[in-house]
């Protein structure tokens, strides 16, 4: 079993699962001065909600439908208001212990973001559509950095992994800490249906990957070993069906891409010694560390600061 670490807590590192959720909401124009939560001196309205998750569109090159957004907002709107105070309470910390953000790092951002889209015309029109002005998209980042900057004092640089925690793990979990199984790929990339036929009947006859690629001037590519966890799941389903020294047929992947994949050596499990596992095993025991010290540090921000929901 490899590795892993899962993160559960809605705090600053909750923003990747929003994402991959789609939980992002149009500007919608009823009762959206609607106060949905007091916290301490700062309100957070309905159109709080809104321009938080607009504002995570334009940082996917606003690439979301409008139909998913609009679909998932109710069943959403709890985690989205537990974020948005959370992140209230660490700007109200900064605030209270003076912490500032480089302008030119939030400009740097900004610009990385405008390089997201394919012209600034593009970008700002995302805007439009997301309900946004470019002060807006300021005013979040320089917010973001300012939360980022908050914890890395107050929580990440207080915590440490000493190596005999590492040690103890690992002794701990070794029958379970191993490398998956995996393939050496070779491929031979293509463009037309037509060309790739002609040369997987090549192959099929005894002629090799080399040879094909300069017969017929095609792409070949040493993919190295991949596990399933790393290979893209048309091409996984595909080699790990395979057996060594075996040629696939004609492979399409996107709209005018042809390959023809083989599998060169089939790599088995084994066990991971210590010192292999060693940089993963203290990155995952840092994460749950990090994890952990970051929902007691926001929940002794809960106490200290006055909060308020207004609805369910």
């Amino acid at each position: 079993m490899s590795i892993s670490t899962k993160r559960n807590h809605w705090g600053v590192f909750g923003l990747i699962f929003v994402l991959a959720a789609g939980l992002l909401v149009p500007c919608f124009a009823s009762d959206q001065d609607k106060v949905v939560a007091i916290v301490n001196k700062d309100i957070i309205t309905r159109k709080d909600l809104t321009d938080f998750l607009n504002f995570m569109a334009v940082q996917m090159s606003g690439k979301i439908s409008q139909s998913e957004v609009q679909e998932k907002l109710e069943s959403a709107k709890a985690d989205i208001l537990n974020r948005l105070i959370e992140d209230k309470l660490i700007l109200q910390e900064a605030k209270a212990e003076k912490v500032y953000v480089d302008e030119n790092r939030v400009k740097g951002r900004i610009e990385q973001m405008k390089a997201q889209f394919s012209s600034t015309r593009d970008y700002e029109e995302s805007l439009v559509r997301q309900g946004l002005t470019p002060a807006d998209v300021e005013t979040k980042i320089r917010e973001q950095m300012l939360i980022y900057s908050v914890i890395e004092t107050k929580v990440k640089e207080k915590i440490t992994v000493k190596p005999a925690e590492v040690t103890d793990y690992y002794q701990e979990h070794a029958s379970q800490i191993s490398e998956p199984e995996s393939r050496k790929v070779s491929a031979l990339l293509m463009q037309g249906p037509e060309r790739a036929r002609e040369v997987l009947d090549f192959i099929k006859k005894g002629g090799s990957f080399e040879e094909a690629a300069g017969k017929f001037t095609v792409d070949l590519q040493d993919l190295g070993f991949l596990s399933k966890e790393q290979s893209r799941k048309e091409i996984g389903e595909i080699i790990f069906n395979l057996k060594a020294g075996e040629v696939s047929s004609v492979v399409k992947l996107d709209s005018d891409k042809y390959y023809i994949l083989k599998v060169e050596e089939i790599a088995p499990p084994k066990q991971i010694s210590l010192d292999e596992a060693r940089d993963r095993i203290a990155a995952m025991l840092f994460e749950q560390k990090m994890q952990e010290a970051l929902v007691k540090w926001i929940d002794g921000l809960k106490e200290k600061y006055y909060v308020e929901i207004k609805e369910d």
